[in-house]
């Protein structure tokens, strides 16, 4: 990571979720613990070992557009929703924007799954003369951040990142260095991922899904001693980052400080628990503490990757012990996973959003499924009810079962360290 130079403010947060659409309400959602994950019918879900996920019901595209669009794959309409409503926070008029040197970096696990699926359905049934050609352009990974760019008329660059879980982060970490590096003084960054017919089959065919218990319900507990599996999640996050002086010209607010950035990989940690697989999150944080020109001793709150998996949220839970070394039973650990879901490829951002909730109302909002935790999982783990402290500074985390890990450290706007 390259040493800091210019100062890098979030001035704008537009998140969409199951727990709530736009900041005003997301924010309070996750501060009150509101999760909004429930039983999903729209995939005809008897058939799967899963019923439950963090679906968006209502949720209404033309109110965020710019322009009506003849059709749109649903990761699209929730990147678009997500990067209106984070202009509209940033206190931004899209059309006062400098076209040619505001970057755009989005990331997405799965694209437009739903599309691709449907297109690609129609040209085995019926062939290649009457298959629909204007799904076409709508199936590939970058759709989405196109669509933006012609709906604001963006001309710099468009950085679309399809790594899987961490694929915001890697958008965010690459808006970040833009603007630190001088390149830009604006960026939209964030992610997205939509829930489909497709990706709901095909991840409760593996075992990574909490499954249908003999009380028909499943449950996202991450660090639990009994946890079996993440739930499902949809949404996009899109933060508006601005290089710090150029936000105060133009008096913007100042939701918070991006200092630092933590990129790394390990082995594939699916099936293993060893210290390697922990080694990429480990390295993660610690680059973004460096990045920060600080030490974990002036860390605040964690706001873990954790999701429920058995395996990923050991290897964490590890990376932190070590990370913390003495003081890791007294470091406050949460997540949000339970209330939002497992949202791919939009986590990373979902993670910023919620640890700049966790700043401004000096709480942390609480792991609502966290009853026993594992054995040997050393953790302040904040379970049960929000809990009230001085936070001035988070370290958000996002692993990849693959391996991938990615960090950052985010400080409130009053805080220097």
């Amino acid at each position: 990571m390259m040493k800091p130079n210019k100062r890098v403010a979030i001035t704008g947060l537009g998140p969409v979720s199951a727990a709530g659409i736009g900041w005003n309400s997301f924010s309070p959602a996750i501060l009150k613990n509101f999760s909004g994950i429930s039983p999903i019918t729209v995939f005809g879900t008897d058939q799967y070992r899963s019923h439950m996920a963090a679906h968006i019901p209502a949720f209404d595209i033309d109110e965020y557009l710019e322009s009506q669009k003849a059709y749109l794959d649903r990761s699209s309409q929730l990147a678009l929703a997500a990067t209106a409503l984070a202009l509209e926070d940033a206190d931004i008029d899209a059309h006062d924007l400098d076209l040619r040197t505001t970057a755009l970096s989005l990331g997405s696990a799965v694209g437009s799954l739903e599309t691709m699926t449907m297109f690609f359905q129609g040209f085995l049934e019926k062939g290649p003369r009457l298959v629909k050609p204007f799904l076409f352009q709508h199936t590939y990974s970058n759709t989405a951040i196109s669509l933006i760019a012609i709906e604001y008329g963006l001309m710099c660059m468009h950085l679309n990142f399809a790594s899987g879980f961490v694929a915001s982060g890697h958008a965010i970490t690459e808006a970040f260095d833009l603007i630190r590096s001088g390149r830009t003084k604006v960026a939209i960054a964030g992610g997205f991922d939509a829930l489909s017919e497709a990706l709901f089959a095909g991840l409760n065919a593996s075992e990574f899904i909490s499954p249908d218990t003999e009380t028909g319900k499943e449950i996202s507990a991450p660090f639990d001693e009994h946890r079996n599996g993440f739930i499902l999640g949809e949404g996009a996050c899109v933060l508006i980052l601005e290089e710090f002086d150029h936000a105060i010209a133009r008096g913007a607010n100042i939701h918070a400080e991006l200092v630092g950035c933590g990129m790394a990989s390990s082995e594939d940690n699916r099936e293993s628990r060893s210290s390697g697989a922990s080694a990429g999150i480990f390295n993660a944080m610690n680059s973004a503490i460096q990045a920060g020109n600080t030490d974990v001793n002036n860390i605040d709150l964690v706001m873990a990757s954790a999701n429920g998996s058995k395996i990923q949220d050991f290897i964490e839970a590890n990376a932190l012990i070590r990370l913390f070394g003495d003081s890791s039973s007294s470091i406050s650990v949460t997540s949000i996973k339970p209330l939002i879901g497992e949202t791919l490829g939009a986590g990373s951002s979902f993670q910023i959003a919620a640890s700049i909730a966790a700043i401004k109302a000096q709480s942390v909002p609480a792991i609502i499924n966290l009853r026993t935790p594992e054995k040997g999982l050393q953790l302040g783990f904040v379970t049960d009810t929000p809990l009230n402290k001085n936070i001035r500074s988070v370290l958000t985390n996002s692993i990849d079962p693959g391996g991938s890990a990615v960090s950052f450290l985010v400080l409130s706007s009053q805080t220097t360290i």
